[in-house]
């Protein structure tokens, strides 16, 4: 459990300024954010609202609004390099032929908490298998931004088409546990995610 104490060492963790050169900058954020995310998590662990700990969250940037498909087969990840539907085209009507049945693009049942996507509540079966999320981002004006991640198991991230990040990797999700440098348009862009999983828990984080 949480303590005072301990929410109020993430408080001081999460006001951390960016002091410092260039790397000990980017610490002095990136250990800032991990106590934000996890000073949310302290307030509902201590009877406060959802509400409330999404407004500790709220700067942090999670993507919440996606689109996810599958489960496709990925027995022994040997379809983790394979070029699926969803990364032929973007149709939002499509289906496709899943694990054991055909698949299509469903909204989320509901807003994430702390920007976790639960593969494993959203699709049966959940054991050596792939899925896709999708979500959309709009940009006033061309921009390079960062997209931070994490991801139980291997992933593949494509903005606008393009691949951007590749990794086969057996672990459990965590906060920030890789960054992609990416270039948004003037507009919307769409940013797809391509999470596998061999067993155990499957979840996704994401944020901008």
């Amino acid at each position: 459990g949480s303590g005072p104490e301990d929410a109020a060492l993430l408080a001081r963790l999460a006001a951390l300024p960016a002091a410092g050169g260039p790397h000990e900058a980017g610490a002095a954020r990136a250990l800032a954010a991990l106590a934000q995310y996890l000073q949310g998590f302290a307030r509902l662990e201590a009877g406060g609202s959802v509400e409330e700990a999404r407004s500790t969250w709220r700067s942090l940037g999670f993507l919440e609004a996606w689109k996810v498909i599958g489960p496709f087969d990925n027995e022994r990840g040997g379809q983790f390099l394979t070029e699926l539907g969803p990364e032929k085209e973007l149709r939002l009507d499509a289906t496709y032929d899943g694990k054991k049945r055909a698949v299509a693009w469903r909204a989320l049942p509901a807003v994430p908490i702390g920007g976790r996507v639960d593969f494993a509540a959203l699709f049966e079966p959940s054991e050596q298998c792939l899925a896709y999320a999708l979500t959309f981002v709009r940009a006033a004006r061309e921009t390079d931004a960062a997209l931070r991640f994490g991801t139980d198991e291997g992933f593949r991230v494509w903005v606008n088409g393009v691949l951007v990040s590749s990794k086969d990797v057996h672990r459990q999700a965590g906060f920030d546990q890789d960054a992609a440098g990416i270039r948004l348009g003037e507009g919307w862009s769409s940013i797809l995610i391509k999470s596998a999983q061999s067993t155990g828990s499957w979840e996704l984080t994401a944020r901008l």
